[in-house]
């Protein structure tokens, strides 16, 4: 992750640097953004509000939805209350980041 991306190795699965756009006038993964510190994230946007778990739980319905994977197989590691999160994802990493490769590319 990084420099080099939003994702990096995990056991069992990848870590996915995340930026959350909550009530967002649609739900989707929007693509790459750097953030100041220098990092790379991958900003989504979701229509549900930032509480009870709303916004979260809406960003792991889109990302397993288009990971083609249970929802279960994703957990937030860091950020529960943040727009910057951390997720691990369970599952075989070269599959999962050829399904996020159409949002990874435009890196700058």
């Amino acid at each position: 992750m990084g420099s080099a991306g939003p994702i990096g190795p995990r056991s069992g699965g990848i870590a996915l640097a995340v930026l959350l756009q909550p009530r967002a006038s649609d739900s989707r993964i929007v693509g790459i953004e750097r953030a100041g510190d220098e990092t790379y994230r991958l900003k989504v946007r979701v229509t549900a509000a930032p509480s009870e778990g709303e916004a979260n739980q809406a960003l792991i319905r889109l990302l397993a939805k288009t990971l083609g994977i249970a929802p279960s197989r994703i957990g937030i590691a860091q950020g529960a209350a943040d727009r910057r999160k951390l997720l691990h994802i369970e599952g075989e990493p070269a599959l999962l980041e050829e399904k996020l490769r159409p949002w990874l590319k435009g890196r700058s």
